[in-house]
């Protein structure tokens, strides 16, 4: 497909229940000229089939398998293939707005942005409802809701508290390939050096203050997925400690660094539910050993 505006990158695992409204809401976009990069990562139900029925009807389909390896490695692989202007992300069970892509891409091509940023909301399907939230509002960025440009370098007492989601974030692919961004793999928590890496060197930012995602959420599921992984928070401190020294920002965000170092693990530790004598001790020593 030739004259790619935007890479659409989507991890699949075991996501049949919630896939078509997903693959509805891209190939549904006003805007037509997008690749929609489909990484199958290991699903053992009939998501790959799914997948291969949209293929089937639309060109604008990449379908790529993979052993299951995490979201991380799955976005990565997108990354990898992509050869649009832009890259957005989409988990397999959200959805968006069918006018997302045709806005962003103006707006984003008039301005010469590096990432725009969107709301997103909540969808809490256990108990059919939408929600908000102050984090996923980007309310510590309202003082920009009126659509004037932003960086990190006049938002450096704000970076630990913005959302970090990759699916409220559309980036230019020019940005990720010159820094060759990528997501740490094999761990949750992959979405904060990512993010923390693109916008320490995004120098054009701006919000969309509208809701353009729908972001579903099972309070149960991620809750279990951290009781299995809790000493993924370690890794997650120690790689983004090195992300700021690697860009020389250490120095000047060393004070930052360490307080959402401790509010984190505090939060993390406070919601784990099984392994807590674990991830104490390895708490214990990661702090002993700064």
């Amino acid at each position: 497909m030739d004259n790619v505006k935007i890479s659409v990158i989507i991890p699949v695992y075991n996501a049949e229940k919630y896939l078509k409204q997903c693959l509805n809401s891209i190939t549904k976009q006003t805007l037509r000229d997008i690749e929609i990069i489909c990484i199958n990562d290991g699903s053992t139900d009939n998501s790959l089939k799914i997948l291969r029925e949209y293929a089937e009807k639309d060109e604008r389909f990449k379908i790529i398998n993979q052993k299951n390896a995490g979201a991380g490695s799955a976005r990565n692989v997108g990354l990898d293939n992509a050869t649009g202007e832009y890259v957005s992300f989409i988990d397999a069970d959200d959805w968006i707005k069918h006018k997302l892509y045709k806005k962003l891409y103006s707006i984003a091509e008039k301005e010469n942005l590096d990432i725009i940023m969107f709301k997103m909301i909540n969808y809490d399907h256990e108990k059919d409802k939408l929600y908000e939230t102050n984090y996923y509002n980007l309310s510590e960025l309202k003082k920009w809701f009126d659509g004037s440009l932003f960086s990190e370098k006049i938002t450096k007492n704000k970076i630990f508290n913005m959302s970090v989601s990759p699916g409220g974030k559309f980036y230019k692919r020019s940005l990720i390939e010159s820094i060759n961004a990528r997501y740490p793999e094999g761990i949750i928590f992959e979405d904060t050096p990512f993010y923390m890496e693109t916008y320490l060197n995004a120098k054009r930012c701006k919000i969309i203050n509208e809701y353009l995602y729908f972001r579903r959420r099972s309070e149960k599921s991620v809750t279990t997925q951290f009781d299995k992984h809790y000493e993924d928070i370690i890794y997650m401190s120690n790689i983004l400690i090195d992300l700021f020294k690697k860009h020389d920002k250490y120095k000047s965000y060393k004070k930052g660094l360490f307080n959402f170092k401790i509010a984190f693990i505090r939060k993390k530790y406070n919601d784990i539910f099984k392994n807590r004598e674990k991830l104490f001790y390895l708490i214990k020593k990661f702090f002993e050993n700064e």
